[in-house]
């Protein structure tokens, strides 16, 4: 049985004190399993590597995206459109958690429309969405996709033309085996207001490349000005408390005749 939706169900963990420390409290562990996570790349396939993620990375990813959502909440904190968040590779979705605690649920309340969560893994997904139902109160829409990145439908990923739709890739661009080029036009071929989120360890190896390639390239895109309008575009590096790299960006564009 899942430690965290157990936890939910039996009302341990509540819509009122949700939190990142109270899941990682019920759900971390170390099984001395640190090497079976590919250095936090690997799909999580028993309870035990959940458990473990948790344990051994979960602070590095909470200090991600709380420099992460500081950095960003502009871009969402006062608009007035719906917001749709996508969570991409999600696991057991600590980013998109992690950027409802730190304000993005605040900010949007009933305009937060849908939270869609993408992941080949089972057991991550269903522990995914059994934590943002917990954090929206079970009162907004989620959908789960159970497949790889690059065995995604068209209907997987349907963004809303006339909202804000929020692209979290929180530590999934740096994982080597999936094509990003093809998840980003995938995203950026749909009409709408786009801002893409990403954040990942800083490395020079191992695909520690693909996350300031794909920046580049969202850069360098040409279209119509009629048609493609950059709001915002940022990209960076920090050091997290416990002294692991990350580097990230955050893209903001107006994509279709509203541009």
């Amino acid at each position: 049985m899942d430690h965290i939706i157990q936890a939910i169900e039996h009302g341990h963990i509540a819509p009122s004190d949700i939190c990142f420390n109270l899941i990682r409290r019920h759900g971390g562990a170390d099984y001395g399993i640190r090497e079976q996570l590919n250095y936090g790349r690997k799909t999580l396939i028993n309870q035990e590597q959940l458990a473990q993620y948790l344990f051994s990375y979960g602070l590095m990813v909470q200090n991600q995206w709380q420099v992460l959502a500081s950095l960003s909440e502009a871009r969402w904190q006062h608009t007035p459109e719906r917001v749709r968040v996508f969570d991409y590779g999600c696991g057991q979705g600590l980013g998109s958690a992690l950027l409802l605690e730190q304000g993005l649920l605040a900010a949007c309340g009933g305009r937060l429309d849908s939270i869609h969560l993408i992941e080949p893994s089972e057991l991550a997904l269903a522990r995914a969405e059994a934590i943002l139902g917990c954090y929206t109160d079970h009162a907004v829409p989620i959908a789960t996709v159970n497949r790889r990145l690059d065995d995604l439908q068209p209907h997987d990923v349907v963004c809303d033309p006339e909202g804000v739709n929020v692209h979290v890739f929180s530590n999934i661009l740096d994982v080597q085996g999936f094509d990003w080029v093809n998840l980003i036009n995938r995203i950026i071929g749909q009409d709408g207001r786009h801002v893409l989120l990403a954040v990942s360890h800083e490395r020079d190896f191992l695909g520690g490349e693909r996350l300031p390639d794909a920046y580049r390239a969202l850069c360098e895109v040409e279209a119509d000005l009629g048609e493609w309008h950059v709001a915002h575009a940022q990209t960076g590096t920090f050091v997290c408390r416990r002294g692991q790299k990350a580097e990230y960006f955050v893209f903001d564009v107006q994509v279709g005749a509203a541009a």
